[in-house]
This record gives C-alpha cells, structure tokens and sequence, in this order.
C-alpha cells in the first residue's frame, strides 16, 4: 500500500513538473522595446567613453529628458547642453558663456540619449533582439544599424535590464565592428516629473 501511495506522490510530482514546463511562457522582446518607446521623461546619471585610433576619453555626466521640453546634458562641471529641436544651446560652466549651435554639431552626445535610440527604433527596419545572462541579471540586447554614411558610427546594441526594462548600457560600433562608443546608464527614474526650469539656460 505504501508503495502504490509513493508511486502516485512521484508521479504527480512529475506531471506538475512536466505541466510547468509546458506552460512556462517564452520572453516577449516586444515589452522592452514598448517601455522604452513609452518613456515620457527620465533622468540617469551617464558614463562615456569615446574610443579611436589615437585616444580613449572617459566623460561622466547627467542626463535629463522631457518628451515636451527636449534633453539636458551635464558633462562633469564643466558644460549645460540643452537639446531643443535642431538646436543645441550650451553653456559654458567654466567661463559663464552661452552660445547655440545646429544639433548637427553634436555626433556624439546625442546620440546616448535614449529618446534618440527610440527614435532609431522607429525609423529602422532592421531590428534584431537577442536575450544573455550577464552577472546573474538577465538583459535583453537590442540591436539596430545606424542611417546615414558614417562608418564610423554605424551599428548599436543596447543592453536592456529585463527586471525593470530599464537601459544600462548602449555600445555603438563602426562598420569594422569596432567599439567607438560606451555609454552606461546608472540612476535611471523614468517618468519623473523634471521642473521646466531645467531646460532653459541664460
């Protein structure tokens, strides 16, 4: 009798087993991206890092975006960008200046915005996403070619944290499949409320 009781436990045990095998659902690569295209504002702290032939820089700064109000970008100490349609407006902290350039100027910065990278997502066809445990955090890595006729920046993945959906690390390549840029997200709040105050400067 005992052994018909044991035999009924394991069996039972290994139908739920093999039930919660079957119904255990595959990850969905369309809830990252749809949270990230979602973002109405967010702020993150940023680290850069611009890497050529000739040098390696290291930049840290602070990102503010505003779906109505444009981005904000604080580099070190040193300089407030503001990013407003097709211009950039920046100041200078080191010499109180301020002057405005055409966003053009900038081919670098902007682009480790990511309301930028929304944009890409957008526009781009070729988008290909992939997931991979790194560190014990499952991420899902979204992977877009870059428009236009630079080689030099002309493909990105971008590391998405799959607890959270928040983005921790953006690398862009060049047509090589060389890395040129890093840009690693920490601090991310999205959907804050940033007073407008922020994305004006005198």
């Amino acid at each position: 009798m005992n052994r018909k009781v044991i035999i009924l436990f394991l069996a039972f045990i290994l139908g739920l087993l093999m039930l919660s095998g079957c119904t255990r659902k595959a990850k969905d690569p369309n809830k990252a991206i749809d949270f990230l295209k979602n973002l109405k504002s967010y702020t993150c702290q940023v680290s850069i890092h611009i890497k050529n032939q000739k040098q390696e820089i290291d930049t840290d700064g602070n990102q503010f975006y505003d779906s109505k109000l444009g981005h904000r970008l604080e580099l070190n100490k040193d300089r407030i960008l503001i990013y407003n349609n097709n211009t950039i407006k920046i100041k200078d902290l080191n010499n109180n200046l301020v002057y405005s350039v055409d966003k053009d100027f900038d081919s670098v910065y902007n682009l480790g915005f990511i309301h930028e990278y929304i944009a890409l997502l957008y526009a781009d066809e070729d988008i290909s996403s992939s997931f991979k445990t790194i560190e014990n955090r499952e991420y899902q890595l979204i992977r877009l070619t870059i428009p236009g006729n630079n080689q030099n920046i002309s493909k990105s993945v971008l590391y998405v944290n799959l607890e959270n959906y928040f983005p921790e690390k953006l690398v862009i390549y060049d047509y090589k499949d060389n890395e040129v840029l890093s840009f690693n997200y920490n601090d991310f709040k999205p959907n804050i409320k940033i007073p407008k105050e922020m994305f004006y400067i005198e």
